[in-house]
């Protein structure tokens, strides 16, 4: 009976506290004040009814509830006091986020407020339709979202009514901000470290809402979606959801091109690289094979300079002879030639003569009387004289035929010898090329040589690499096989175990059926003695009840008579100033 009187003297001094109490309690931030607790039941409609009226300014709160930050002029409360944000976050500190939009209230969102935010978005979303991508299909983006973004039992019971609850809207943009930004997901649960909010514990549950907001804002800007609000995660509409997601969606596929055409890039370059390297290398060896080639050995090198003065010299004789020879042909040329146009010359004279003759034989026929002897003796002079001159002709052409002979005979001569030092020069070329090659063969055979013997090192040093793997490779499975073992005996030893404490188990499950048939007794006792105390505090609680609301009403009573003595007072104490200052005037 003690313990509940105690107990009924605790309820009445908390009642009687709480009905004096001031509902709200300033904050250590002056700009805002938060509800402690909610007010008792015989005060609710009269706090509703002050908090309708937006000019209603609570009392301030007393003395020893109020921190030393707190301003004496107590704020207003604001019905959207839970969603608003720090103050870095509204001023667009670069360290949370960008700033938020001008026409999205900062303070966050009530109900009706997120209506007409939400409708406005979709009559912008209708009417201008000036968006920077495509608007995807419902279809296309649940399947997207299943394939994509979603994972296991998430994309099996994902469908399209999911878009307008706010649970399943939330987890899909922190799946999406976990794939672009690689974030995890206990970032979103952490408080930020540089905010010194006062009661920490009335915002753990907006932590991960505030920070999906302000990333979701850092989202924005990279897929280009033209609004995004705290309406869209609170109370999502499906039309808005459709333009963040598509939005979003693009990002993602444009997101893996590039990602494809970079990495294709970057394998391109490596490969470009290796062939690069290997050129470069090769060009070496070619750069270095070039300079063994063209440094001759010294063995070789007097050789061919005796060979090249040898042929030198002889070019030059083969030339002053030749020259000579040359010389002698052309001045015998000149003179055939000169003795030639001569003749031809004496021969067309003799032919004009000829001809002359033949046109005075034509002219003097006529005039002549003929002769017979005399015409005989005539045509017979001219007969030897014709024969004289053929002769000479004869003469003349035999001439020219043995000039032309020892002319073609000359030639002749002159071409052989040609051939001849021709003949010697090729054969001096056909022994530098085989120098030359035999040069060449030996410098390819050495540096196939060298190649073998880089090939040779290269086994070799494979050939230990490898030896030291399998060694290696076998004292692991020594080691592995000496872990299997231990992990058996382990087994065994551990399975020998749970075989006696199962037994000890049952055991024990028999003596503690027994406790609990025991137990079960006892409760059956213990409700029916609670039974009865509860009756018994029912009974009580009415009692205090009863008292509680006479005690409010002799309050109510007190406060009103109260009221009317101060009236009655303040009249009383105007009457007197009346009086006396009558009663002054009076004596004036």
């Amino acid at each position: 009976m003690l313990r509940d009187g105690r107990w009924l003297a605790v309820q009445l001094r908390s009642a009687l506290q709480a009905a004096f109490r001031p509902p709200f309690r300033a904050c250590k931030q002056g700009h805002r004040l938060a509800l402690t607790y909610p007010p008792p039941p015989n005060l609710r409609s009269r706090w509703d009814t002050r908090m309708r009226d937006s000019a209603y300014t609570p009392r301030p709160a007393p003395r020893r509830w109020v921190n030393k930050r707190v301003t004496s002029a107590a704020q207003p409360l604001r019905s959207d006091w839970m969603f608003q944000l720090p103050v870095k976050w509204q001023t667009g500190d670069p360290r949370h986020g960008p700033r938020m939009r001008d026409d999205v209230t900062t303070s966050a969102v009530d109900a009706d407020g997120a209506k007409s935010k939400v409708l406005s978005g979709n009559a912008q979303m209708e009417g201008e339709n000036r968006l920077p991508y495509p608007i995807c299909k419902l279809d296309y983006i649940v399947s997207y979202c299943r394939k994509h973004i979603l994972n296991g039992s998430e994309a099996n019971n994902f469908s399209k009514t999911d878009l307008s609850k706010p649970e399943t809207v939330q987890r899909l943009y922190m799946r999406c901000l976990q794939i672009v930004f690689d974030a995890r997901p206990d970032c979103f649960y952490m408080m930020p470290g540089d905010e010194n909010i006062p009661y920490p514990q009335l915002s753990e549950g907006f932590i991960p809402l505030l920070n999906l907001y302000v990333c979701m804002h850092n989202l924005k800007s990279l897929c280009a979606i033209p609004y995004f609000e705290m309406s869209d995660l609170l109370n999502p509409k499906s039309k808005c959801t459709i333009v963040i997601m598509s939005g979003i969606i693009n990002f993602l596929q444009f997101r893996k091109r590039t990602l494809e055409t970079y990495l294709n890039q970057q394998k391109s370059f490596k490969l470009n690289l290796e062939l690069m390297q290997q050129m470069v290398s090769s060009n070496e060896e070619m750069k270095y094979k070039i300079e063994r080639l063209n440094t001759i050995p010294p063995d070789q090198k007097a050789k061919i300079d005796v060979l090249s003065v040898e042929i030198t010299e002889l070019q030059q004789v083969i030339n002053r002879e030749y020259r000579l020879k040359q010389n002698s042909i052309q001045d015998a040329t000149t003179q055939l030639k000169t003795e030639i146009a001569e003749q031809n010359k004496m021969l067309g004279q003799l032919k004009l003569d000829i001809a002359n003759a033949k046109e005075l034989q034509a002219k003097l026929r006529p005039l002549i009387v003929e002769c017979p002897e005399q015409l005989n003796s005539e045509i017979q002079s001219m007969r030897d004289t014709v024969e004289k001159k053929k002769e000479a002709m004869q003469k003349k052409n035999d001439r020219t035929m043995e000039l032309q002979d020892k002319l073609a005979s000359l030639t002749n001569f002159q071409n052989k010898e040609l051939e001849t030092y021709c003949s010697l020069l090729q054969q001096c070329q056909t022994g530098s090329d085989l120098i030359s090659s035999t040069n060449t063969e030996i410098w390819n055979e050495e540096n196939e040589l060298e190649r073998k013997q880089m090939e040779l090192k290269n086994i070799q040093t494979e050939e230990t690499r490898l030896k030291r793997i399998l060694s290696s490779k076998l004292e692991k499975q020594d080691k592995l096989q000496m872990q299997r073992h231990k992990k058996q005996e382990a087994r065994e030893h551990d399975l020998d175990s749970v075989a006696t404490e199962f037994d000890m188990f049952k055991q024990r499950s028999q003596e503690v059926s027994e406790k609990i048939a025991q137990i079960t007794s006892e409760r059956q006792q213990y409700l029916t003695k609670s039974q009865t105390l509860q009756d018994s505090c029912a009974k009580d609680e009415s009692e205090c009840q009863n008292l509680y609301s006479k005690l409010l009403a002799d309050l109510e009573q007190y406060h009103e008579r109260l009221a009317v003595v101060t009236q009655k007072a303040t009249f009383e104490g105007h009457k007197q100033m009346a009086e006396l200052e009558k009663a002054m005037s009076e004596r004036i």
